[in-house]
């Protein structure tokens, strides 16, 4: 299926988003207030960055001002349906802004669903125990608190119980 783009609100006809969380800059013709001249600029894909804490963010122009902002709220607000305080990324990475991995989320939904960084087991959620009958732990967060997902004796069968966390948390 094509990406879908759609116009930034309050940067109609100047940037879009597309629902793979794609930028660009729309072809378009801007005055110079200093000559008074008119002159084309030809529209393009836009390439964003890492912010400190592992977003990608823009910076958007308009009547010569600069708007620093996330993508991936550009994507909700273009894609997803309703509102709330925050954008979850529903599979932990924070650069994977396609509208399919995004909701809108309360804090305590944002927070139930936060991803640390990949462990030693290479699988967010998952952990080794070495010793033990069941050495692959899932384990995940509700309500804030640490809760376990039991033991299992494959990495594979402890990663499918932290999917299915995910997901319960997701459709609560």
């Amino acid at each position: 299926m094509p990406e879908a783009w759609k116009d930034i609100s309050g940067f109609e006809g100047i940037y879009q988003i597309s629902d793979a969380g794609n930028l660009r800059s729309l072809d378009r013709t801007v005055l110079n207030k200093g000559s008074g001249c008119t002159y084309p600029i030809k529209g393009k894909s836009l390439k964003p960055r890492y912010d400190a804490d592992g977003y990608l963010i823009t910076d958007l122009w308009k009547a010569g001002k600069k708007v620093t902002v996330k993508i991936h709220r550009l994507v909700a607000a273009a894609f997803i349906p309703g509102s709330a305080p925050e954008v979850d990324h529903i599979n932990g990475r924070r650069d994977d802004n396609r509208a399919v991995n995004l909701r809108w989320a309360s804090l305590s939904q944002n927070r139930a669903n936060s991803h640390t960084r990949k462990n030693k087991s290479g699988v967010v959620g998952v952990r080794f125990s070495e010793g033990k009958k069941n050495p692959w732990q899932a384990y995940g967060r509700l309500n804030g608190k640490f809760k376990s997902l039991g033991h299992f004796p494959t990495k594979q069968l402890a990663a499918a119980a932290r999917r299915k966390h995910i997901q319960e948390i997701m459709n609560a």
